[in-house]
């Protein structure tokens, strides 16, 4: 076991798992990592421990495509590695878009923290105190009364006043 530490090489004897598939490590797995993501849409709150096995399974044949390629060992990754990149991932995504407020000591899963920013950024408070939320474009449920639909600037809005009550 050679360039492992020795905590590395205790752990890799005593799980029989190479320290490295445990993360994603080269430029390679990272940009092929990235690829996928996009393309097969990974996103944490979506998948499940059979959605993970399967990305794993189907990563790890297209990066021993990508490194037989380049006649490069290739070390197969653990669920872990995808699991824990795209956290790290959504977790940077987030902070870029100003997404998540790191100064407020508050620990929100992201997607509350995404969910509530969404919500905000469609609603409005009418000049006469009226709570708008502008409806996405989609078809709205039958069951809804009609006079809780308002048409503002041409888009959608639901009434929200009605949940003051």
């Amino acid at each position: 076991m050679t360039g492992l530490t020795c905590s590395q090489s205790l752990f890799s004897i005593l799980t029989s798992i190479n320290v490295h598939a445990l993360s994603i490590e080269t430029s390679n797995e990272f940009f092929l990592f990235m690829d996928m993501r996009v393309e097969l849409g990974w996103v944490s709150y979506n998948m499940t421990s059979h959605r993970w096995v399967l990305a794993t399974v189907n990563y790890n044949s297209r990066l021993e495509a990508l490194n037989l390629a380049k006649n490069i060992a290739t070390i197969p990754k653990h669920p872990c590695a995808l699991i824990e990149h795209l956290g790290a991932i959504e977790t940077k995504i987030a902070l870029c878009q100003g997404v998540v407020d790191c100064t407020s000591g508050v620990d929100i899963p992201i997607e509350y923290e995404v969910f509530t920013k969404m919500l905000g950024k469609q609603t409005t408070i009418d000049q006469d105190g009226t709570i708008l939320f502008r409806l996405f474009d989609f078809t709205i449920p039958p069951s809804t009364p009609n006079q809780l639909i308002v048409l503002r600037d041409s888009c959608k809005h639901l009434c929200l006043d009605c949940l003051s009550g």
